[in-house]
């Protein structure tokens, strides 16, 4: 037993260091308003399109994360980050670091997606 829990806590840490999330996160309680309201899945990604196409001036441009995120304020962060991964995955959004780490504010650095040992800060859809 105590070998398979070493194993489940070794895949969490993965996980929570590919995604850029802590503890806190994960097990942080959601509102009544959050548990309820907040979309989920494939609703996700259609918001995830919407507003990018509201923030992009013409389709293959680079937005922030930062950027995203703020117009997607109700989506909780793990859906949010769950979603974004899936589309890059599947090759629906393409996710680059900011090539200029010193123009990053702090909000950008927050608001970065860690996929494969590295943070992505702008979006842009294929």
């Amino acid at each position: 037993m105590e070998g398979a829990l070493y194993a489940v806590l070794g895949g969490l840490a993965r996980h929570l260091d590919d995604t850029g999330q802590s503890l806190a996160d994960l097990f942080r309680r959601r509102s009544a308003d959050e548990a309820t309201s907040s979309p989920h899945g494939e609703d996700v990604e259609k918001l995830v399109m919407e507003a990018y196409h509201d923030l992009a001036a013409e389709p293959g441009e680079f937005v922030k994360l930062r950027e995203l995120r703020d117009r997607l304020s109700v989506i909780a962060r793990l859906d949010l980050d769950s979603a974004l991964e899936r589309m890059y995955r599947a090759q629906r959004v393409n996710l680059v670091p900011q090539a200029n780490q010193q123009a990053l504010t702090d909000a950008d650095r927050r608001s970065a997606l860690r996929i494969g040992g590295e943070f992505k800060h702008l979006l842009s859809v294929r």
